[in-house]
């Protein structure tokens, strides 16, 4: 099947419709659930990413085409964890305008220009509306907002984050023998690498692989012989249990080999490269064969891959490995082993001179010392827990998301007011200029949506936030225009720039497009 140039143009503008009008349903405070049924499983989501996910075309062609407008919320969950749904419906609409400009006559290229110097001048507008957070209550509202203004969440997250700081590690379990959401406090590893690929992910709604009692190999070399690994892995199918592989890299056939058992499912296996170089590799890995209460399989031992047994291996009571790093929760290392190799670390910074090398000890120390945060999701059933669970991972990465660029009050009214300031940009190319008229036009539509949601103008409710100042907005829980500040209504600015940028990035992809084979 070959489709071309209009009837192309045609498909894609149906296809992007169909999603964004699934996927926009969702936005806001007033936005609605989707249930999804994946294979018996089923949820009940506002995350504009699991829906898109999830959605499907009987149409090969629309299929095909929608396969690649997923990418523009898959890829700003990656880069912000939050702010899909608007990529969607930023995408849409700047689809809409773009083929509107370009079917009647103007230079697709020349247009292309134009939105990529509007992007850069709402990226420098931006700037001007962002502030860093600087209070527990700033974490609390980030929080609160991204969960659909679940205080509970907002509580909880502020709290977590108070107490393990910036950089610590928050882990979120299922608790279905409560109604009660509660934040409690455990040790745990962190180890700054996540998993080699994407294809050990046994859910694909979640963003990272979790298991309960695995047993995990610690080594600080390469393994690439399989027929060696072949007798451990004979040993670990029979216990049933999950496996981790530690090790410095791996060798194409054992990785392929890996691959492979996950995806036939015949074994629940993941690898995870220690990160680092040379001593300080070599140091992380001894450190954590001590946490998990493993033997160290090190070029320096006698112990060879062949020989391992059971006994060898370490565990902990949950790991999860994210894509930049993973936590070990509770190993299974005997704490006095620990405090000793605590001890020994501190005598050696008394001893050193060397200012870099007493960081990288201390940092040893911190490792083996470090606590994990756990929430707890209560709830009456699986359904309700799940959603739950989905509202309070994006509350969790809106907060990193804010730590790390700062947030905007508001969200969708900032960029609405960039639109307003950006009309008197002047160029000499009309095509280029009509390119900076589309991306100002689309920036629009967030605003719009969220009004609309609410069965509200938005021209009568930006005149009435216009009349009160710049801190005013509209807040879609009370249906009213309000002071955003004082009303903690919070947005990360990283969800604005990812969402803009995965958008304009689909985008021109199709744009430069006329053909579409299916085989």
């Amino acid at each position: 099947m070959i489709i071309e140039k209009d009837e192309l143009i045609k498909k894609i503008l149906n296809t992007s419709k169909k999603l964004n009008n699934i996927v926009s349903s969702t936005l806001g405070p007033q936005g609605k659930n989707v249930i999804i049924n994946d294979n018996g499983k089923v949820i009940s989501t506002k995350d504009g990413v699991t829906v898109a996910k999830n959605f499907a075309l009987d149409d090969p062609a629309e299929n095909t085409i929608l396969k690649i407008l997923k990418d523009v919320s898959i890829n700003t969950e990656k880069m912000s964890g939050d702010g899909t749904t608007t990529a969607t419906l930023l995408m849409h609409h700047l689809l809409q305008e773009c083929y509107k400009y370009i079917i009647a006559g103007f230079d697709r290229k020349e247009i292309m220009k134009g939105i990529d110097e509007g992007y850069k001048i709402i990226l420098e507008q931006l700037q001007q509306y962002t502030k860093q957070i600087s209070s527990k209550e700033d974490i609390k509202n980030i929080a609160k907002v991204s969960a659909n203004g679940d205080e509970e969440i907002g509580n909880i997250v502020s709290n977590a984050i108070d107490i393990i700081g910036k950089n610590g590690n928050i882990v979120i379990e299922n608790n279905y023998n409560s109604q009660e959401t509660k934040l409690i406090l455990r040790e745990g590893f962190r180890l700054e690498s996540g998993y080699v690929s994407e294809s050990f992910k046994t859910d694909e709604n979640s963003n990272f692989i979790k298991y309960d009692n695995p047993l995990v190999l610690v080594c600080d070399y390469k393994l690439d012989n399989l027929d060696e690994l072949l007798p451990l892995l004979e040993i670990v199918a029979r216990e049933a249990r999950p496996f981790i592989i530690i090790s410095d890299t791996l060798g194409d056939k054992l990785l392929s080999a890996m691959v492979l058992n996950t995806v036939r499912g015949s074994m629940k296996i993941t690898p995870i490269y220690l990160p680092k170089f040379g001593k300080e590799k070599r140091d992380l890995a001894k450190d954590l064969a001590l946490y998990l209460n493993a033997a160290l399989l090190s070029k320096e031992k006698d112990l060879k891959l062949k020989d391992v047994k059971l006994v060898h291996l370490g565990t902990c009571k949950t790991i999860e490995i994210h894509k930049n790093y993973s936590i070990f929760i509770e190993g299974n290392g005997k704490q006095e082993d620990i405090e000793k190799r605590i001890e020994v670390l501190k005598n050696e910074i008394k001893e050193e001179e060397n200012i870099d090398e007493c960081e990288r000890i201390s940092e040893r120390i911190s490792r083996l010392n470090s606590a994990v945060a756990i929430i707890q999701i209560g709830g009456s059933s699986e359904l309700e827990i799940n959603e739950k669970k989905f509202r309070l991972e994006d509350a969790l990465l809106a907060v990193k998301a804010s730590q790390e660029m700062g947030y905007i009050i508001g969200g969708g009214i900032v960029l609405y007011r960039i639109s307003e300031e950006m009309k008197s940009i002047k160029m000499e190319s009309e095509n280029k200029l009509m390119g900076i008229k589309i991306i100002r036009n689309v920036i629009l539509r967030p605003f719009i949506y969220l009004t609309n949601s609410c069965n509200i103008n938005y021209q009568l409710v930006y005149e009435d936030i216009d009349k009160n100042g710049k801190d005013f907005g509209f807040d879609a829980f009370r249906n009213q225009v309000v002071d955003l500040q004082l009303c903690g209504i919070m947005e990360p600015v990283k969800i604005s720039i990812s969402a803009l940028f995965n958008a304009i990035s689909v985008v021109k992809q199709l744009l430069i497009t006329e053909n579409l084979i299916i085989k």
